[in-house]
C-alpha cells in the first residue's frame, strides 16, 4: 500500500517541501518545492504559508513532518557535572527557570543527551512557546495537515 509523507522544513527565511511515496519496497521523492519565506513569527502566517504552498502544489498527504526554524525557539547548551538522567532532568528544570524569560508551564521543552564522559555530560535543550506551537498546529489542523512529528530544524 503506497502512503505520501510531506516534510515541511521551515529554515531562517526558506520552506522546503518534499513528498515521498512510502511502500514496502522503500521510498520515492515525487514533489519538491522550495520556497523564500517571511513572518515565521506570527504561527497563523506560518500555518496561512504552509496550507497555501500544500493546496497550490497538491501536497495533500498521509502523514506530516514539520520542522520549524531555530529562532522560534530557545535553544542551550548545557554541561552537567553528573551523567545520570534523572539528575540532569531535575537540575535542567532549575537551569531552564533561570534562562527563559516564560514560566515553564508556558513552555515545551525537550532534551536530546550529548556526549558523555565518566565526569560529564553533554545536553541540547529545546523550548518553545506553548502558545505558538499551539496555535500552529490548530491552524494546521483545521486544514487537514496534522503533523505527526515537529523538530528544530536540523542545522541549529
Amino acid at each position: 500500500m503506497l502512503k505520501k509523507i510531506l516534510c515541511i522544513a521551515c529554515a531562517e527565511n526558506r520552506m522546503t517541501l518534499c513528498q515521498f511515496a512510502i511502500n514496502w519496497r522503500g521510498a520515492q521523492l515525487l514533489h519538491h518545492h522550495n520556497t523564500l519565506v517571511h513572518g515565521y513569527n506570527d504561527p497563523q502566517h506560518l500555518a496561512k504559508t504552509i496550507v497555501t504552498i500544500v493546496a497550490r502544489h497538491d501536497l495533500q498527504s498521509d502523514q506530516y513532518r514539520l520542522s520549524l526554524p531555530t529562532h522560534v525557539t530557545i535553544l542551550r547548551n548545557w554541561n552537567f557535572p553528573f551523567n545520570s538522567p534523572q539528575k540532569i532532568s531535575q537540575a535542567l528544570e532549575f537551569e531552564l527557570e533561570q534562562e527563559i524569560p516564560f514560566s515553564l508551564e508556558e513552555v515545551i521543552t525537550d532534551i536530546h543527551f550529548g556526549t558523555k564522559t565518566p565526569q560529564n555530560r553533554n545536553v541540547i535543550s529545546a523550548s518553545i512557546h506553548k502558545n505558538f506551537l499551539g496555535t500552529l498546529i490548530t491552524e494546521l489542523q483545521t486544514h487537514d495537515i496534522d503533523p505527526q512529528q515537529v523538530t528544530i530544524h536540523a542545522f541549529a
